[in-house]
C-alpha cells in the first residue's frame, strides 16, 4: 500500500509532539524511534505501522486502533512488544526470521504469520486473540497459552495443521478449524463452541503425553481425538 518511510532516527531532539499514522503504511525504515517525553505514537483504524527494527519504539504512549495493524517486518530477529493492546498483528519477512514474544500480548483483531516468519512464544508468554489465527509460517508455542477471546466468530488456519501448548476458549464466538489443531498440554473450554468441519481437534502428543481437559462449557462440533495412555484410568 501507499505510505511513508522514515529517513532517520526519531529522538526527543528532533520530534517534539505526537506521531499519528492516519492512513496507509508508516515504516520506521530500520531507524530507531526512542523518546523519553511520552508523546503519543498512535495508529488509527485502518492504518499500518511497520516495525523494521529489532524492537518496538520506546518511550511513547502507544495508542492502537481496534482495526489498526502493527506489522513486524525484518529479515532478522525481532522482539514483539507486550506493553500495548494490538488491533491486528502481522509477522512479515522475505527470508526466514524469528519474532519472539517479549511479554504476553493481547490482540483485538487477527494474528497473521506469513511465510518465512517464525513466531516464538518466548519463555511461557501467552497470546489473547479476539480474531482469526492465520499461519502460513511457523509458530513455536513453548509453554505458553493461546486464549481465544471475544464474541465474534473466528477461524484457525494453517494448511500444515496447527499446534498449541495450551488452548483456552474464554470468548463466546464460534471457533472454526480450517485444518487439524493439536493441543499438546491443556485444553480449557470455558464457553465457546469449536467446529472442526472435516478436520480434528487433537489433545495430547505423539511422545506420548495425554494432555488435560478442563471443561466448563462449550461443545466440540465434529471430530475430537484424545490420546489415552494404557496405564490411565
Amino acid at each position: 500500500g501507499t505510505g511513508v518511510t522514515l529517513g532517520g532516527a526519531v529522538t526527543d531532539a528532533n520530534v517534539t509532539g505526537n506521531i499519528i499514522v492516519q492512513s496507509g503504511i508508516f515504516d520506521n525504515g530500520g531507524f530507531a524511534m526512542n523518546e523519553s517525553s511520552g508523546d503519543n505514537l498512535q495508529v488509527v483504524n485502518g492504518a499500518t505501522f511497520r516495525v523494521s527494527t529489532a524492537t518496538y519504539p520506546a518511550g511513547f504512549t502507544d495508542i492502537l486502533g481496534a482495526t489498526s495493524t502493527v506489522e513486524y517486518n525484518l529479515n532478522s530477529a525481532q522482539t514483539v512488544d507486550g506493553t500495548m493492546t494490538y488491533g491486528h498483528l502481522k509477522m512479515e519477512a522475505s527470508s526466514s526470521s524469528t519474532k519472539t514474544l517479549g511479554a504476553s500480548i493481547a490482540i483485538l483483531g487477527d494474528l497473521t504469520i506469513t511465510a518465512n516468519s517464525i513466531l516464538d512464544a518466548g519463555t511461557g508468554f501467552n497470546i489473547d486473540l479476539a480474531g482469526n489465527w492465520i499461519n502460513s509460517g511457523s509458530f513455536t508455542p513453548n509453554s505458553g497459552t493461546v486464549d481465544f477471546t471475544g464474541s465474534g466468530a473466528k477461524a484457525i488456519t494453517n494448511s500444515s495443521g496447527e499446534t498449541f501448548n495450551n488452548f483456552t476458549t474464554t470468548g463466546s464466538g464460534l471457533i472454526t478449524l480450517d485444518n487439524d489443531v493439536r493441543v499438546n498440554s491443556t485444553l480449557t473450554m470455558t464457553s465457546a463452541n469449536i467446529s472442526t468441519g472435516t478436520n480434528a481437534l487433537q489433545l495430547g502428543t505423539n511422545t506420548p503425553t495425554e494432555g488435560a481437559l478442563s471443561y466448563t462449557s462449550g461443545t466440540v462440533i465434529g471430530k475430537f481425538e484424545r490420546r489415552i495412555l494404557g496405564s490411565s484410568t
